[in-house]
């Protein structure tokens, strides 16, 4: 028989991909069981399991199946009965039997299960430029999804449970992320208030800057991608990570781009993970950013230190936190 991995299986599938996948034909065509009459169906649906080498996914497993006959209860698998009213081509065909929740399908199945914050997490991982391997070293890729195409399938399945939730993290979500730390920051600084973020306007995520004839002469290259982007106000927040190589190098490195940068008349700013990890430097850093934005940040009778310190809780784990979280949902 055919299995269908949904839900949170279907992100990590989707996390370690280094590629899209074809569509399936149809829900149906992923969701069809073959009929054994020697075999009872949750023993077939084992076996697939076993055979399609799916060891990397962690436990539980989440499947999609396609009524109760078929439905496995075991400790390694937790089977969710397919909705109604799924759009055709939300599934995708990974060969061998094995069908996958389209990056857009399997947004909305997190939905149901993740805090805001880890789903609006994802939302950059799935339409960002990198994957995180089981190992945690990052890949980088072409995007699984746009904004775009979320928002498609979201007015395509309005009935489907978890598209209202979904929709409403995509507002807080951009494009073309390259690694975790820039999407962590971004999300810190975009998140309202209420939900432990400081509510300046979401940023163009590594924008290209072109330099013209004469500024290329002096940097040699034609263009620097900045982290973070604000066009409008032309200003970007930058991340040093602590993963490159340091001294004279990178220090002249460093200063070449933001002579560039400076040339073309846009102001940035650099953070770290030691800002990124502080309640206090953080503040620091989006006041600075807020005031680039032409922006304050709203001061208001209510101290929202407590939902700062739960969204750095969420959001600065273990990668596979969100993970973890959804297994025991």
């Amino acid at each position: 028989m055919s299995l269908c991995i949904s839900h949170i299986s279907a992100f990590e599938f989707w996390r370690t991909s280094s590629t899209k996948l074809p569509h399936a034909a149809s829900p149906e065509l992923a969701l069809k069981p073959k009929r054994d009459a020697t075999t009872a169906p949750s023993r077939l649906l084992c076996d697939a399991v076993d055979r399609l080498e799916l060891s990397f996914l962690t436990q539980p497993m989440h499947i999609l199946t396609p009524n109760e006959d078929v439905r496995c209860r075991s400790r390694s698998v937790k089977a969710h009965l397919a909705p109604q009213g799924v759009p055709r081509q939300a599934f995708c065909d990974a060969g061998k039997g094995l069908f996958v929740s389209s990056p857009e399908l399997c947004f909305v199945q997190l939905a149901t299960l993740l805090a805001f914050p880890l789903l609006v997490e994802c939302g950059y991982e799935l339409c960002g430029t990198y994957g995180i391997q089981s190992d945690e070293e990052l890949i980088s890729r072409a995007p699984l999804a746009t904004i775009s195409s979320m928002r498609k399938f979201i007015d395509n399945a309005p009935g489907l449970y978890g598209t209202k939730e979904a929709a409403r993290a995509l507002r807080y979500v951009a494009e073309k992320s390259a690694s975790p730390m820039e999407t962590k920051r971004a999300i810190f600084l975009s998140l309202p208030l209420r939900l432990g973020g400081y509510g300046l306007s979401l940023p163009r995520m590594n924008q290209r800057i072109n330099f013209g004839e004469k500024a290329r002469k002096t940097v040699l290259k034609k263009y620097f991608s900045c982290d973070l982007y604000w066009p409008e106000s032309k200003f970007a927040v930058e991340y040093e990570s602590d993963r490159y190589h340091t001294g004279s190098e990178r220090i002249a490195r460093d200063s070449i781009r933001r002579n560039a940068l400076d040339y073309l008349g846009i102001d940035v700013i650099t953070t770290t993970r030691v800002q990124l990890y502080s309640c206090q430097e953080m503040d620091k850093v989006a006041t600075v950013a807020a005031k680039h934005l032409g922006r304050r940040i709203r001061k208001t009778k209510r101290d929202w230190t407590g939902e700062k310190i739960r969204l750095r809780s969420q959001l600065l784990r273990h990668a596979h936190f969100c993970i973890d979280q959804a297994k025991n949902v």
